[in-house]
């Protein structure tokens, strides 16, 4: 079967991404608009500077622990800004983030 003898109302069309990495994404909104706000999160605004400043030094500390470009990093949290900001600090350094949901639950 194809998608559209399936449901073609659940299949949104192809969208290209650019082929830059997350990390320079970030960085390159950083430099047109660093007062930006890139997070919010209830009460919680942080700006495209203050991301970056936090991606940087998680990489740097990821770095420190050990990890290097194609270990794996399990991220076991919630959608949250730590988990945005942990997630492209491993990209940065070529880490993988398998992440896992602490809301799951066995059936």
């Amino acid at each position: 079967m194809t998608e559209k003898m399936i449901a073609p109302e659940l299949f949104r069309p192809p969208v290209d991404f650019p082929d830059v990495p997350y990390d320079h994404l970030l960085r390159m909104a950083a430099e047109r608009a660093p007062d930006r706000t890139a997070i919010i999160y209830h009460n919680l605004h942080l700006t495209y500077r203050e991301v970056v400043s936090m991606v940087n030094c998680i990489a740097n500390g990821l770095h420190d622990l050990g990890l290097r470009k194609g270990d794996r990093l399990c991220l076991f949290t919630t959608n949250r800004p730590e988990y945005i900001i942990t997630f492209i600090a491993a990209a940065t350094i070529g880490v993988v983030v398998s992440p896992m949901n602490p809301t799951y639950k066995e059936r």
